[in-house]
């Protein structure tokens, strides 16, 4: 009877490093772009807003944090009505 040894138990198929989706890429740059250009929008409105009581980083940082706080209600509103995909 033959000794198998790992070498001889391992499959002798190529194996291809899986591909990504390249079209999810491209797309984060165009969004942080676009989070900033609203963002440079709606900050003076809130800085006006205050009636010159916050600094113009703190109503920058306000915008921010509602951008982020609005992209994490959309991502969780979508795990929670379709979980398969995830």
């Amino acid at each position: 009877m033959k000794r198998q040894t790992k070498l001889n138990r391992l499959p002798t198929t190529n194996y291809q490093l899986p591909t990504t989706n390249l079209c999810i890429r491209p797309k984060l740059p165009l969004v942080i772009f676009l989070v900033l250009s609203l963002n440079a929008i709606l900050a003076p409105i809130v800085y006006a807003a205050t009636d010159e009581t916050w600094q113009r980083t703190q109503a920058y940082a306000l915008g921010i944090l509602g951008f982020i706080t609005l992209a994490l209600v959309i991502y969780l509103f979508d795990v929670v009505f379709r979980p398969e995909r995830y």
